[in-house]
């Protein structure tokens, strides 16, 4: 499955209170980035994700939010998410021109 293909995030307890307890972001945030048209690339580190999910919210923050593919649910389930650095935010940018 491509990522672009998921219908939904897939919330269960862990990531949700993993959202709620961090870095500032909200779980509604990453559905918002979900949402609005998101980039996705590889996950360059080994360990836990797929891709990053890089995009805006409806306040137009940029986030990065890592996730793994859920291809038997057409879902992706959210693990951790970050203020987007300026380098993923000109890498949105590019991709998106590219469409």
């Amino acid at each position: 499955m491509d990522p672009r293909d998921a219908q939904e995030l897939w919330w269960d307890d862990d990531n949700y209170e993993h959202f709620e307890g961090r870095r500032g972001i909200h779980y509604w945030e990453a559905e918002e980035v979900f949402a609005n048209g998101p980039v996705f690339t590889r996950n360059p580190r080994s360990g836990g994700g797929d891709y990053f999910m890089i995009g805006q919210t409806d306040s137009g923050n940029f986030l990065t939010i890592v996730v793994d593919m859920l291809a038997d649910w057409q879902a992706l389930l959210p693990i951790t998410a970050w203020h987007s650095t300026a380098a993923e935010k000109d890498q949105y940018r590019r991709m998106r021109r590219r469409g």
